[in-house]
């Protein structure tokens, strides 16, 4: 009966880690799909002289990124829900502290990206869009896109799911190396450089906090730091 038990974990446990693989796979492909086809449609409005057009649609690129990545992530954290089952291991600290956590991780991962920010200010889309468009409709969708609905399908699977699959499985650096790496492939806001922060940043809180509120947190406010310098350094400008 133990061995039996133990063949059933092992092929459950496999089966599990197969589902993560395949949704980090999933993501990794729809994620370029995206980016080729928006190129590719946006060429096409500029050949055809919708220049207009392509300008919109440019405007708001950072909103169909964000919301295209979290239908994607949707579908990931659906495929991994054994995934998402299995128990943390170590101590977990409760909300307010992560609260906490979270704030000072996502303050410090904001100052080192301030520089990459920098450099994409003048050109940022979502800089513009916000100044143009804050106090629309759209606007706030924008805000509840990638301050709420982003962060919480970013975190739920690549730190509670994938990070931890990964670490539970093999070694700290192996986990934190692959999950941030994927989380620069993947990630759709400002550029590779806070990608990489934010991802490696929030892999380290989930490690030490065992909270993947902690980790929404960060992401939330990394997030609007971000968007909030864009949008000053646009309005400067003006």
């Amino acid at each position: 009966m133990s061995t039996a038990n133990t063949l059933l974990s092992g092929a459950a446990d496999r089966t599990s880690m197969a589902r993560v693989v395949y949704a980090a796979l999933f993501l990794i492909a729809s994620s370029a799909a995206f980016v080729g086809s928006f190129a590719a449609y946006d060429h096409h409005l500029i050949a055809a002289g919708h220049i207009s057009a392509s300008a919109m649609l440019d405007a708001r690129s950072d909103v169909l990124a964000a919301a295209f990545s979290v239908v994607t992530l949707a579908v990931a954290i659906l495929v991994t829900i054994p995934a998402l089952r299995e128990n943390l291991t170590g101590h977990t600290i409760s909300l307010v502290p992560s609260a906490g956590w979270g704030l000072l991780a996502g303050l410090g991962a904001f100052l080192l990206v301030i520089p990459a920010l920098l450099s994409e200010s003048k050109h940022s889309p979502m800089g513009h869009y916000l100044a143009n468009n804050l106090l629309t409709t759209g606007g706030a969708s924008l805000l509840a896109i990638i301050l709420v609905a982003l962060p919480i399908a970013s975190e739920t699977f690549f730190r509670r799911i994938l990070f931890w699959a990964i670490l539970s499985r093999t070694s700290l650096v192996a986990a934190l190396l692959t999950t941030t790496l994927l989380f620069v492939i993947v990630w759709p806001l400002f550029n590779a450089l806070a990608a990489l922060v934010l991802g490696a940043v929030t892999c380290i809180l989930f490690y030490r906090t065992r909270s993947l509120f902690a980790c929404i947190i960060a992401d939330s406010f990394f997030t609007l730091s971000c968007a909030a310098f864009l949008l000053w350094t646009v309005l400067e400008r003006t």
